[in-house]
């Protein structure tokens, strides 16, 4: 009986994450967290982003990539001010985005990375972090 309860826990946990720009960007990321951790074919993933934000931004060209080995295998493009009230001023931010992953992505491992350029086509924020995706019968 314990064990068909674990099986329905939402597990939540702290994602490692590199930085692309090196500590050079405008914005840096701070935390990351995938809820559920591992993600799930067929069903909604939260991710959310604590970040600290050295400038203000009046708007930037984002992307999210994900990738299989090096292959990319989906693109998002979307604008920085998209969720926001811009310009946005410099301070500590914390942002929820919730995606649906499509069952006809295979589980397996992928690399993701979110970045953003801004109206002089200068990276401002770059993240990179690992997943892997698993089906419904891995639980």
């Amino acid at each position: 009986m314990l064990l068909l309860t674990l099986a329905f826990v939402t597990t939540s946990l702290a994602m490692p994450f590199t930085d692309c720009t090196k500590g050079k960007g405008t914005v840096q990321t701070t935390s990351l967290e995938l809820t559920p951790n591992p993600p799930q074919s067929d069903r909604n993933v939260t991710l959310t982003m604590g970040y600290i934000q050295k400038k203000p931004i009046n708007d930037a060209k984002c992307q999210h990539v994900v990738f299989k080995s090096i292959i990319p295998v989906a693109k998002k493009e979307f604008s920085f001010c998209e969720r926001k009230q811009c310009p946005q001023a410099a301070g500590n931010y914390t942002e929820v985005q919730e995606h649906f992953v499509n069952k006809m992505i295979p589980v397996g491992d992928y690399r993701v990375e979110s970045s953003c350029v801004n109206q002089n086509k200068v990276q401002v924020w770059c993240t990179s972090f690992n997943v892997t995706l698993v089906g419904d019968e891995e639980f």
